[in-house]
């Protein structure tokens, strides 16, 4: 800070390496050492550069009525830095959303009206997505091939418009969307498939990855084992008891079919370098997954012990 007040830079340069953080955000500060939140040191950065940011408000808008000289000196603070912060939050977000309009335009634009340079960041940001696309759908293809599940015909293609999963196929008039086609065998491995895709998408960007590196993944072998279904599929697989639940598509049994559920799920995380967590919540038990390389149990909330919700945090009336 100078003696103008202006702000020159921040952090100062003998105090940056004590304000890393080996979390996911680049940058942390204290309200000890800077009042109000200097955000636009973190948002003055590459436009194409993702951040996470979690701002933490200290000074709140609203409190009770003051009923003295100290409470109303103490209020007075409290809405002065919390509007100042709502404000450059609101002008950032502005400009944002300028930035996102301004570039729609150019998309509509034809090249011929362009300048040499507003063509190149048209071209650029295009290639870019085509590429991300493109590494999207091949991911796709991959992992429902390691399901081992028939799939659906064309290739699959992220919508981003409809947040959906659609295939094209040469000659066809339009493409097909997931909800309308295929089973629930077929939606539960390319919903797991295009998450998966992402979330490699996103590794990618290393420490400007925009999004938690952990997936949580509720019941996925309830296509093959509704409800409670699995402890009775497995209680009557003696020989005389024992049904065949094969599809008519497929060579894989219900059982089977879970096992390359965490096959696959195994395998992603692998190739991901143990850089995002996979976290299943699931009826199936170590028959499905006991031996499967990479896949820990970590709890077990079967009978009366204990459940998701610990007991003790229940109340007692």
């Amino acid at each position: 800070m100078t003696r103008s007040g202006r702000s020159t830079s921040w952090p100062p340069a003998p105090c940056r390496r004590h304000c890393r953080w080996c979390g996911s955000a680049p940058i942390i500060w204290d309200g000890g050492i800077v009042s109000n939140t200097p955000l636009q040191h973190l948002l003055d950065q590459e436009d194409d550069l993702n951040s996470l940011v979690f701002q933490v408000d200290l000074f709140s808008a609203r409190g009770v009525l003051p009923r003295s000289i100290q409470d109303v000196m103490a209020r007075h603070k409290d809405i002065m830095y919390s509007s100042r912060t709502r404000h450059n939050t609101d002008v950032y977000r502005r400009t944002h959303n300028l930035k996102v309009q301004l570039y729609k335009a150019l998309a509509k634009l034809p090249d011929a009206q362009l300048s040499d340079e507003d063509r190149a960041l048209k071209a650029s940001r295009r290639e870019r997505e085509e590429r991300a696309r493109d590494a999207i759908s091949r991911y796709i293809e991959r992992f429902v091939e390691e399901l081992r599940v028939s799939g659906a015909t064309g290739r699959p293609l992220l919508d981003e418009r409809e947040l959906n999963v659609k295939f094209v196929n040469q000659g066809a008039a339009k493409p097909d969307f997931l909800w309308e086609i295929g089973s629930g065998e077929n939606w539960m491995a390319y919903h797991l498939a295009t998450i998966l895709a992402l979330h490699g998408i996103f590794l990618k960007r290393e420490s400007h990855n925009p999004v938690p590196t952990f997936l949580v993944i509720d019941q996925p072998s309830q296509v093959y084992f509704p409800s409670d279904t699995f402890e009775e599929v497995l209680q009557n697989q003696d020989a005389s008891t024992k049904v065949d639940r094969r599809r008519s598509t497929r060579h894989l049994d219900d059982l089977e079919s879970t096992r390359q559920i965490f096959r696959a799920l195994a395998r992603a995380h692998k190739s991901f370098k143990a850089r995002l967590q996979i976290i299943i919540l699931d009826h199936a038990d170590r028959h499905a997954w006991g031996e499967i390389d990479g896949v820990e149990e970590v709890a077990n909330w079967r009978g009366e012990a204990d459940f998701l919700i610990p007991s003790a945090w229940l109340p007692t009336q």
